[in-house]
């Protein structure tokens, strides 16, 4: 009867270590997966602010929307946006 309940208590840690382990390998596999996922959004981004300091250096000034020029002197009828 002794003997039961060591060998029960042996299958539950090794369970419970069979469990922890597969946790653990499954969130190092979702991290592996979604590193690059990570990277392409950051390198996008990248581009994004490249295209955007770009556009602001041939305007000639610090302007966020370039198709919105209008100055507040200035009344116009119709705005497009």
């Amino acid at each position: 009867m002794l003997q039961a309940r060591r060998a029960l208590r042996a299958l539950k840690a090794l369970a419970c270590l069979r469990a922890t382990i597969n946790g653990r390998r499954v969130r190092e596999q979702s991290l592996a997966s979604l590193r690059p996922i990570r990277d392409f959004v950051r390198i996008q981004a990248q581009i994004h602010e490249q295209r955007a300091l770009k556009r602001r250096s041939t305007l000639g000034g610090p302007q966020k929307h370039p198709g919105n020029t209008i100055s507040p002197c200035t009344v116009e009828s119709e705005v497009i946006y």
